[in-house]
């Protein structure tokens, strides 16, 4: 994908072999594995997001400390952080949750499993 190799990304998922998906996910899509940085929930990403530039936030949604949830209405709330691109990972497929999400304007809501084409479709519609 043209351009993503010089996006900062923060992907936060409390799952260790979720976040190593993601991260490969990107690097076959072009990010520099250089510039990918992982949190293990939202209160550990939301301090890196406040010391370092995203260009991209890509976060599970049930995890403790902090859920993807809270951290996007947290960055959503801050003028500084409003306009990052935020996509929620979720096993869940409930339906107010993706209307929440989208009340707390997400840019791109997906359910796990990851599959790699939608994940693709998801992220080029962030970065048209």
């Amino acid at each position: 994908m043209q351009g993503l190799d010089k996006k900062n990304i923060i992907v936060v998922d409390d799952m260790t072999s979720i976040r190593v998906i993601v991260v490969k996910l990107l690097i076959g899509l072009g990010a520099d594995e250089n510039l990918i940085d992982e949190a293990e929930d939202g209160l550990e990403a939301f301090e890196k997001i406040n010391i370092k530039k995203y260009d991209l936030i890509i976060s599970d949604w049930n995890m403790p400390e902090m859920t993807g949830y809270e951290l996007l209405k947290l960055c959503k709330a801050e003028d500084e952080l409003k306009d990052i691109p935020f996509m929620l990972l979720t096993s869940e497929s409930d339906k107010s949750q993706v209307i929440a999400a989208v009340k707390a304007r997400v840019n791109e809501y997906m359910t796990k499993p990851i599959d790699k084409e939608i994940f693709f479709k998801k992220l080029s519609g962030i970065f048209k």
